[in-house]
C-alpha cells in the first residue's frame, strides 16, 4: 500500500485515475471501484512517477498496442499500475487488457521500458532468428514427391484417365465393320486378355517335359 497517496490533493488523485485508468473505475457501482477515500490501496509509487513524467508531455503515436504486446509484458505493467490488492481481480485479466488499459500510460510505460517499438521489434528478431524465418515448404515438396511417385506406379499402356481415353477414341478415324467381324474381333480381345487355362499351362511347361520318354531298344 502506498500510503503517501494519501497526502496528494484531492485534484491530483482525480487526474491521476484519469490518466492511469478507463472512467469506468471511477463509478461507485462498478467493481472494482478506485474510490478517492481509499487512493492509498490503488496507487502505486512507479505509476504515479509514469503519470508525472508524462502527463503533461505530448507522447507520439506509438505502434505499442495490446495486441502487438506479450503476455509477459502486460503482467508487468499490471503490477507496475496496480497494487497488490487489485492485481487478482478478474477485471484486471488478460483475457480483455483493452478493459482497464489506457492508451497514453501504456504508451508511455513501454516505450520507456522497451524503447520503440521498430527498435523492439529489430532487436527481437534478431536474438530470436526462428521469428522471422520463412514458412518450410517440407510439406509442400513431400506431397509432390507422393503424388509424382504415383503417377509413376501407373502402367503405361493404360489411360492417364477416362477422358484421354475417349479423346483417344474419338481421334481414331472412322471405320465400317460388318457385325461377325465385330464379334470376331471381340471374341480374339477376350482370348487375348483372357487365355484358356490348358494352353497357358501348356505354355508354362518345358517342351522336354511334355515329349515321351524314349523307348528302350535291346
Amino acid at each position: 500500500m502506498f500510503e503517501e497517496a494519501a497526502n496528494l490533493p484531492r485534484g491530483e488523485v482525480k487526474a491521476y485515475r484519469a490518466f492511469a485508468f478507463p472512467d469506468a473505475l471511477a463509478l461507485p457501482d462498478h467493481d472494482p471501484f478506485f474510490s478517492l477515500e481509499n487512493a492509498p490501496s490503488w496507487i502505486t509509487s512507479q505509476s504515479l512517477q509514469l503519470y508525472l513524467l508524462h502527463d503533461d508531455s505530448v507522447i507520439p503515436d506509438s505502434p505499442w498496442t495490446v495486441d502487438n504486446t506479450s503476455a509477459t509484458q502486460l503482467k508487468a505493467y499490471r503490477g507496475h499500475i496496480l497494487s497488490d490488492q487489485y492485481l487478482g481481480h478478474p477485471y484486471f485479466s488478460l483475457e480483455s487488457p483493452e478493459m482497464w488499459i489506457n492508451s497514453q500510460p501504456f504508451e508511455a510505460y513501454m516505450s520507456d521500458t522497451y524503447g520503440s517499438f521498430e527498435d523492439y521489434r529489430v532487436r527481437r528478431q534478431e536474438s530470436t532468428p526462428f521469428s522471422s524465418r520463412a514458412p518450410s515448404r517440407v510439406a509442400s515438396s513431400v506431397a509432390g514427391s507422393r503424388s509424382s511417385s504415383r503417377v509413376s506406379f501407373i502402367p503405361s499402356s493404360r489411360a492417364s484417365s477416362p477422358t484421354s481415353f475417349i479423346s483417344d477414341a474419338m481421334s481414331r478415324p472412322p471405320s465400317v465393320m460388318s457385325d461377325q467381324d465385330f464379334m470376331d474381333t471381340a471374341q480374339s480381345d477376350h482370348d487375348s486378355e483372357f487365355p484358356d487355362p490348358d494352353t497357358l499351362l501348356a505354355s508354362s511347361v518345358a517342351p522336354e517335359k511334355l515329349a515321351p520318354p524314349p523307348i528302350p531298344t535291346d
